[in-house]
């Protein structure tokens, strides 16, 4: 017997912290993510944060040039390291 769907939905968010900036995620790959605004970011080191239902989970990330203001969609590599 196959089970009922659940009506549940996880509550998901996200954030880039690079040079004293918060910006919110749109969406999230394994190579890049995508802003939800455009915005300028510098190179250089990082850190992701992500909420499911409340639950934070961080990690380091690189972040290989300075974009333009217009910049939506930025490429990372995730560090094995702690800030």
């Amino acid at each position: 017997m196959i089970a009922p769907r659940s009506q549940y939905s996880a509550e998901l968010s996200g954030y880039l912290e690079v040079g004293g900036s918060k910006l919110v995620l749109g969406q999230l790959g394994p190579e890049y993510l995508i802003l939800r605004d455009p915005a300028a970011v510098p190179g250089g080191r990082g850190e992701i944060v992500m909420l499911v239902d409340g639950e934070e989970s961080r990690y380091a990330v690189l972040l290989p040039s300075d974009t333009g203001q217009t910049d939506v969609k930025i490429p990372y590599q995730r560090l094995t390291s702690d800030l």
